[in-house]
């Protein structure tokens, strides 16, 4: 710690009467941040240096890289560098970044380029004069109106950025909203206070929650010196992010609690906040009923629900409403079984909310941290917070520089110990990653099904799909696994990509794959024969195969999401080449999917989240475009996985004795899929909630 911070930590406490003079030294010595270290020398090009700094970073608490940052002053203006580095699976994340601010902390001058994840990226400056704003990414985006306080954000990273913001926001003391550039507006909330031990002492952090830097809350812990310590935010593919001040590590778990605590806190608030109908006796009257079995629609029906099951289900003119049952007049609308999307990760408590919204009573969460998602799902299990029901699949990982889970079986003793804490705990899977050896994959697989759980997840690296199933795979996450098995043998493969498009060289083995060829045939069969549930996840594919910096023209729900979600859609992406070469890349997934599915192998509707609800009807688009009818698409996400996942005797359809998971749309998804998109009733265990006060509830236009 620097010689000034020492002396300003002795003064405040020794000496309270002091406290204005020392927050006047720290403005002075330390431009409002206070300095991890500080030094008088000038540099070469002139500058008087003030501060650098470093944090450490971690994904799901696993140490992934490390950001280190510069503090310049220079004439009447600060500089701000930052170099952020993490790895994503093996592959590294570059992140550059220059903010230069007056004296106050006013932008003035903002850039930041690079990778944001493996599979997005950012390029974007801004430029600030007077009430203008000018900014560009890529190519010229125009210019902004500034209004009041304001700050420059491009993503969850680089973190010294948001130390920046949080600097700005104490020192301008902004009462509401900061403008966020170039969309949105960011909020700031006293949460409180946690205690934590570094070098044997005893140190108090403020804790905040911010509002609008990623979609939901993000948490930053400052001392009393306003110096940040930590952050906890969400990177493009919703993984939380934990960062902390270099020699502030040991921290870790403190911080992450914290954030949790806090979430479920949000998560119960967000339960108060919407509207929703709670009756003894609900009738359903005049709805076309799609009751999920595959036959044809029932017209003009009835349903009568008792507390949160369904009792009577039949034509309108046969079926007596009991007396005192609240009625809801559904006439000239649909009603289906409530949707489940099969590929799910429960990171935030904002997508509780948008499930319900697009209709989606049940998700299957595919790997989280054990502590959040337990919490979670019992928090919704009992009444207390508001989302869909959550089946988990306990997350496993083998041991190696890879590896992205601190969940990790590099023995069997450890597989075993792990599946056995994820059962006692009510999961009903486990989910394998891709670093799990094939040696441990036989026992991980063995251990489950004795316990009468499934496996499901990646094919691990040195495996194909056949190996996977054969060591005990039952299902497999993402139909990019399949092509390696389908391929014909000594196929001509393109094999350059650009540096930049390492996506694209990764998909290639797709276009080897010719479904009328032996080998294809004889995967199929493979497949069905072993009863392998495959779960395809079309919907990323076709936001990573897009052109980087681009809306997601292909779904109209990307227009009605907050603007900090927006900012990352349009960060995935690969270049203008890399779209023309995985073109025929998705084609041919469609085309994988649609063979597997006329083959009779199961096929489950899953998003690995990208906008929640929204995706799940890009889903069913999807499989519709690859050959399903309406109704199998409507099947893969309510009867299928309810028969997968062992839950079709409560769930998935709308029968007498089900639980009461159901939705109305205004118009017929048999006719259209995308009639899907209606959803404008939702009940959820027997509780109705209408989407637009759901979706209104986190930030998504209705």
């Amino acid at each position: 710690m620097s010689t000034a911070n020492l002396f300003l930590g002795f003064y405040l406490k020794r000496r309270p009467e002091g406290r204005q003079i020392c927050w006047a030294l720290a403005g002075i010595l330390l431009c409002g941040i206070a300095a991890v270290s500080q030094t008088t020398a000038r540099s070469p090009a002139g500058e008087l240096e003030t501060e650098t700094g470093k944090f450490r970073i971690y994904r799901m608490q696993l140490l992934e890289g490390e950001e280190t940052y510069r503090i310049t002053r220079s004439a009447d203006s600060l500089l701000l560098r930052a170099s952020f580095n993490l790895t994503d699976l093996g592959t590294h994340i570059p992140l550059t970044a220059s903010l230069r601010m007056g004296p106050d902390y006013t932008p003035e001058e903002f850039e930041v380029h690079g990778m944001t994840s493996g599979d997005s990226r950012i390029d974007l400056s801004m430029t600030f004069q007077g009430q203008s704003a000018h900014l560009t990414q890529g190519v010229r985006l125009g210019d902004e109106s500034l209004s009041g306080s304001f700050f420059p954000i491009g993503s969850y990273a680089p973190i010294s950025i948001q130390m920046a913001l949080f600097s700005y926001w104490t020192r301008h003391k902004a009462q509401g909203p900061i403008q966020r550039l170039p969309k949105g507006t960011i909020t700031f909330e006293r949460r409180g206070s946690d205690t934590i031990v570094v070098d044997g002492k005893v140190l108090q952090l403020r804790r905040f929650s911010i509002r609008g830097v990623v979609f939901g809350n993000e948490w930053v812990w400052a001392d009393d010196a306003g110096q940040v310590i930590a952050v906890v935010t969400v990177c493009p593919w919703l993984d939380h992010i934990q960062a902390l001040r270099e020699g502030y590590e040991s921290a870790l778990p403190i911080i992450t609690r914290a954030a949790m605590r806090d979430s479920l806190a949000d998560l119960e608030a967000l339960k108060g906040r919407i509207p929703a109908h709670q009756f003894s006796k609900l009738a359903i009257s005049g709805a076309t009923v799609v009751d999920g079995l595959g036959g044809p629609p029932l017209a003009d029906a009835t349903v009568i629900i008792d507390h949160n099951r369904i009792v009577a289900v039949g034509p309108r003119s046969q079926i007596e409403i009991p007396h005192g049952a609240h009625t809801i007049d559904a006439r000239g609308q649909t009603m289906l079984p409530g949707l489940w999307d099969t590929h799910s990760h429960f990171d935030q408590v904002e997508w509780g909310p948008a499930y319900l919204a697009g209709g989606i009573t049940t998700v299957r969460d595919c790997g989280n941290d054990f502590e959040r998602i337990t919490a979670e799902r019992d928090l919704i299990a009992s009444g207390r917070g508001i989302g869909p029901r959550i089946l988990m699949a306990g997350f496993i990982d083998g041991d190696g520089p890879d590896s992205m889970s601190t969940y990790r079986a590099g023995s069997p003793q450890k597989a075993i110990a792990l599946i056995k804490r994820y059962k006692a705990t009510g999961f009903v899977q486990i989910k394998v990653y891709s670093s799990v050896q094939p040696s441990i994959l036989n026992i991980i697989a063995a251990e489950a099904h004795r316990l009468g759980m499934t496996v499901t997840g990646h094919v691990p690296d040195g495996m194909n799909a056949f190996q996977g199933v054969e060591a005990g795979m039952d299902q497999i996450n993402h139909v990019e696994f399949l092509p390696a098995v389908m391929q014909t043998k000594n196929s001509d493969q393109p094999s350059n990509s650009t540096p930049d498009d390492a996506r694209v060289a990764a998909s290639l083995p797709a276009l080897a794959v010719d479904l009328g060829s032996p080998e294809a045939l004889r995967a199929i069969q493979f497949f069905k024969d072993h009863g392998t549930v495959i779960e395809p996840t079309l919907g990323v594919y076709e936001f990573v195969f897009k052109a980087y910096g681009t809306p997601a023209a292909f779904e109209p729900g990307a227009a009605k999401v907050p603007p900090e979600m927006n900012a990352w859609i349009e960060s995935m992406g690969v270049s203008a080449t890399g779209v023309d070469r995985l073109a025929p890349v998705f084609a041919k997934y469609l085309a994988i999917v649609g063979a597997l599915h006329h083959a009779g192998v199961p096929i489950m509707a899953g998003t690995d989240p990208t906008i929640p609800g929204h995706s799940l009807h890009r889903e069913l688009e999807l499989l519709v475009k690859a050959g399903f009818t309406p109704m199998e698409a409507i099947q893969a996400a309510t009867l299928v996985p309810a028969r997968v996942l062992k839950l079709d005797h409560v769930a998935g359809t709308i029968e007498r004795g089900k639980r009461a998971d159901l939705i109305l749309t205004e118009a017929n998804p048999l006719q259209n899929i995308s009639n899907i998109r209606t959803v404008r009733t939702v009940i959820s265990n027997g509780t109705v909630y209408k989407s637009d006060d759901l979706w209104k509830s986190v930030g998504f236009q209705p």
